[in-house]
């Protein structure tokens, strides 16, 4: 395994239609530092076989909580009955993006600004997608509009793991 044993895993989830299904997954470190270490994402895959995997991967690697999309109610509906089915003690919280995503947003770039967060090169969707994204940011700071509109599936995964998980960090919620 790539973790290391008895840390705290959790994962984000953007589920989408069209484009790909991003799949990212943090070892928190010791003062909650965040390491991406792995991802994956799908491209025009059956549901069942995107939940399927996303289950063995959480009860074989112990991932403690996925943060997911929660426009894709159907999407964690099937997820739900696979971790269940495996016998995966993973918890899946959904997460309404519309209310939620600027808490993230704003979480996950106090982690970037305070350098507690990490990215392997195994998720080098995540690596391309936050420079990208930086970039945008800090051209003219935070526009809603144009966050929303980037189809930057993996940032939104790990966004939405911000968001609830550590969403308070900034005195946000």
């Amino acid at each position: 395994s790539m973790f290391r044993p008895h840390s705290t895993k959790i994962a984000g989830v953007d589920w989408d239609f069209n484009n790909p299904t991003a799949f990212v997954v943090a070892e928190l470190g010791a003062a909650d530092n965040v390491h991406w270490l792995y991802e994956q994402q799908w491209h025009g895959t059956e549901l069942n076989v995107r939940c399927k995997a996303i289950a063995e991967f959480c009860k074989f690697n112990e991932v403690e909580d996925i943060y997911a999309d929660a426009a894709g109610a159907d999407e964690n509906y099937t997820l739900r009955e696979h971790l269940y089915n495996i016998g995966a003690d993973t918890r899946l919280t959904p997460v309404p993006f519309n209310k939620y995503k600027m808490a993230g947003i704003q979480a996950r770039r106090w982690f970037l600004e305070n350098e507690r967060e990490t990215i392997s090169p195994e998720c080098p969707g995540l690596i391309h997608d936050s420079k990208r994204y930086r970039y945008a940011e800090t051209q003219q700071g935070v526009k809603k509009d144009d966050v929303v509109k980037e189809n930057d599936h993996t940032v939104d995964a790990v966004t939405a793991a911000y968001a609830v998980r550590f969403g308070d960090v900034t005195g946000n919620d």
